[in-house]
């Protein structure tokens, strides 16, 4: 009986000893509960990140090295956190931002939350030989996790203004489709968007006959009252960016078009040197309105064939055809004007759409 009693007097004696131990807001260990917490709001708010932002912070969580319990180690733990401020700081509210600098901090590292800091910091500490691990093991994928941490970009938020004069050292070259384009922006001065944009188009321009001589019969873009050969016309523009679209007169006109959209960049890149490409996909017919071989299969080819040919040489290419389809290889119904090939205000709404979202990527890349 005395025995039993005593039994039950130290368990309350270790009972009053944990309750005093115990840390403010119950929470025994601290920084493994916000480890967990800091990872999971990430998950609950992986919708606010982009894709690629989201899928990358996926990895590192996936690759950061774990201690002896397999939580994630206190240094790789304060590197991926550091990673989850700088896109906090960019996608969500200051409280959140907040939240993940404490998390940082009770991983018991003392840094300067910012994009890369803490990236910059291993980086520097493993130049200088100062990271090591129990084994070899632990220090092989302790590199792997750093080399997917130093490969996040940082990223920043495009402004309006940004995004507003993007396009106005750009000149848009093309066809009917393009003009159609030009056409629609012209309307629309007054949206500062639509007002950056400049052309060189004309109806029934493709990419073979912009090597025929200048004549009365050909289709030469005018620029300042007169027909001149492409390459001229950009010289006297001073485009530092030429965004092309071509194909709709050409599929027609022989095999050679991937060959003579290259030997027309290849031209004008002799009279603008400093310019850099960018190549726009063809748009769809509508479905079973193709005319011999203008028709959607050979679109696709063309389309996948020259989006092999800009990747080679280092061109971007903006898929136009997949916002415009009917999601069965078609122009959709609503998109086309003639019952062919030509596109609807709606269509050129949604052009400027993907032309927006191109350029806040490229100034966030920077």
């Amino acid at each position: 009986m005395i025995e039993k009693v005593q039994g039950v007097q130290k368990v309350r004696e270790v009972k009053k000893v944990r309750r005093a131990n115990k840390p403010k807001y119950g929470i025994r260990k601290p920084a493994a509960f916000l480890r967990r917490v800091s990872v999971l709001v990430l998950l609950l708010l992986s919708p606010v990140f982009q894709g690629s932002v989201f899928a990358t912070l996926s990895s590192e969580i996936a690759n950061c090295p774990r201690d002896k319990s397999a939580h994630l180690s206190d240094q790789a733990f304060a590197a991926l956190s550091s990673d989850i401020v700088s896109c906090l700081q960019g996608n969500l509210n200051p409280v959140m931002t907040v939240f993940a600098e404490e998390a940082v901090e009770s991983a018991g590292e003392q840094v300067e939350i910012g994009p890369g800091v803490m990236l910059k910091e291993i980086y520097k500490q493993r130049e200088q030989g100062e990271t090591s691990e129990e084994t070899t093991g632990e220090t092989k994928s302790h590199d792997a996790a750093m080399d997917a941490a130093l490969q996040v970009r940082e990223t920043r938020q495009a402004t309006e203004e940004e995004i507003n004069t993007y396009f106005s050292n750009a000149v848009f070259v093309g066809d009917s489709i393009m003009e159609g384009f030009q056409t629609y922006c012209l309307g629309r001065r007054s949206n500062p968007f639509l007002a950056q944009f400049n052309f060189l188009c004309r109806v029934s321009f493709s990419l073979h006959n912009a090597f025929w001589p200048i004549s009365s019969k050909t289709k030469h873009p005018i620029y300042q009252g007169t027909q001149r050969y492409i390459w001229d016309s950009v010289q006297m523009v001073g485009a530092r960016q030429v965004y092309m679209m071509f194909g709709q007169n050409d599929l027609d006109m022989g095999n050679d078009s991937v060959e003579k959209y290259c030997q027309l960049i290849a031209k004008i890149k002799e009279q603008s040197p400093e310019a850099s490409f960018v190549i726009m996909s063809m748009t769809y017919t509508l479905a079973g309105k193709g005319k011999g071989p203008i028709n959607n299969d050979n679109i696709r080819v063309f389309n996948t064939e020259m989006q092999r040919v800009a990747a080679e040489n280092g061109w971007d290419f903006i898929d136009m055809t997949t916002p415009l389809s009917d999601g069965n290889g078609n122009l959709r119904p609503d998109y086309c004007s003639d019952h062919y090939v030509h596109l609807t205000n709606a269509a050129y709404g949604t052009w400027a759409g993907v032309l927006r979202e191109y350029a806040a990527r490229k100034i966030a890349e920077g």
